[in-house]
């Protein structure tokens, strides 16, 4: 049931909004003016059209537009010397001191200006050609900021998430990241960006990245599976679970993929922990009944396969109601504890061992014949009886009954060996009890 009064983890960074700096480089007003280094006398039309006359390029005037005089004779270079002292931000007019041809126009421009024209022209149509590309430019920059603010807000969003997650372009090159999986793969977010899987994994674990990235990007889908990693500086393997997806534009083309990884190792070891406690007989922590006819049918088809032998032994300790009667339930239930773990202690490793309930015990084995098992079975006997059981009020000698039964071609499955080897514990019952009966041979 889940807890409702669950707080949030106070260590995890509030999400503030970043904020875009200010432009201290762009006035609030776009400016045109006359800019002579040399000390070239103002033409008439600037005072007509406010060309404000400067001698040296305006602080934060990055997108105004400059009028600047060069020479017909030194176009080259007097246009590469005014365009390095501007910067490509600055609109620049080169007012020629002659007039040019359309051929030569051009080739001014070529050479760096954004527009041309001789001092004797009237500047109103370069103004207006001037005036709407810096409107244009002015607009560009809002939006890029904004663009910018956005981006940032969404890495800020992202980078407060605890999971590790990544984004990839078609090509497989890393495009974005969080902090946190940064911090997963040891690099830093530029160092992660451009790169491939080829630089942040072993070529053989990259191979088989690349190929399930590919797959994924050919097939448009989304990809979900498990696997063991290891986090930068920790050598323990955790078991982390990959939801990737594939990217598509508003055009329906693939153009990259996001991904998302959730350590799941103590839920992992959590769920591990629940289904060996299904499997389990809370007494003696053998397995249950349950547990045997599934883990023991598996070893049966398996046997089988291989035309391996394949016994099952079934115990019983004898007299247990009596020991029940003399030292109580209490008493019953140290009994069992102690054979259940004197038997587990010595067939873990040779086979499966389960509680079948009250005072019996089931045994299945793999690569023993009938005669290896009925020695096997008597060495159990034997050790259940060497040394008596403490209790409460004293000490108990216990001793078990154990029939043998193998495996045949005959049989159906598991159950037609547990049968063969629960009539064999009978007869050592009636026989005595404290001995080992084997099954007969089927003919």
């Amino acid at each position: 049931m889940l807890n409702q009064t669950t707080k949030l983890d106070q260590s995890l960074p509030a999400v503030i909004p970043p904020k875009c700096p200010a432009r201290t480089d762009r006035p609030s007003e776009r400016g045109f003016f006359w800019w002579a280094a040399d000390g070239s006398d103002l033409p008439g039309w600037c005072l007509e059209a406010k060309v404000m006359p400067i001698t040296d390029k305006r602080e934060g005037g990055a997108g105004d537009a400059y009028f600047v005089p060069v020479s017909a004779g030194s176009l080259g270079r007097d246009i590469a010397a005014v365009r390095d002292e501007l910067g490509d931000d600055a609109y620049l007019i080169a007012v020629v001191d002659v007039a040019l041809s359309p051929t030569w126009s051009a080739r001014v421009i070529s050479l760096g200006a954004d527009d041309v024209m001789d001092v004797t022209a009237t500047p109103d149509v370069v103004i207006a050609r001037a005036s709407r590309a810096l409107a244009r430019q002015s607009a560009n920059v809002a939006r890029l900021e904004e663009v910018a603010s956005d981006r940032a807000f969404l890495q800020t969003c992202i980078d407060t998430l605890p999971s590790p997650i990544f984004y990839k372009d078609r090509q497989g090159r890393y495009i974005g990241c969080n902090k946190a999986f940064s911090a997963f793969i040891g690099r830093s977010r530029a160092e992660v960006l451009g790169s491939t899987v080829y630089d942040v994994a072993p070529p053989d674990l990259a191979k088989t990245y690349e190929d399930a990235d590919e797959a994924l990007m050919q097939e448009r889908g989304v990809q979900i599976y498990e696997a063991k990693v290891c986090f930068a500086g920790d050598d323990r393997r955790h078991t982390v679970s990959f939801h990737k997806a594939a990217m598509i534009d508003e055009g329906g083309e693939v153009i990259g993929l996001a991904g998302a990884m959730l350590d799941i190792t103590e839920h992992k070891a959590l769920e591990a922990k629940l289904i060996d406690a299904a499997e389990r007989d809370p007494l003696t922590n053998c397995y249950n009944r349950r547990k045997f006819f599934t883990a023991g049918a598996a070893m049966v088809e398996e046997a089988i396969g291989g035309n391996d032998p394949l016994c099952v032994l079934v115990l019983d300790i004898d007299h247990f109601k009596t020991i029940n009667d003399r030292f109580g339930h209490a008493g019953g239930d140290v009994v069992l504890l102690e054979v259940a773990e004197r038997l587990d202690d010595r067939v873990r490793g040779d086979g499966l061992i389960a509680r079948a309930g009250g005072e019996e015990f089931f045994v299945v084995m793999k690569g023993k014949s009938l005669d290896d098992a009925v020695v096997y079975a008597e060495m159990l006997r034997n050790l259940v009886a060497r040394d008596a059981v403490p209790v409460s009020s004293g000490s108990v000698t216990v001793t078990v009954s154990i029939g043998v039964a193998q495996l045949h071609a005959e049989d159906g499955g598991l159950n037609d060996v547990l049968k063969r080897a629960d009539e064999a514990l009978y007869a050592a019952k009636a026989s005595g009890r404290n001995r080992v009966h084997r099954a007969e041979i089927l003919g």
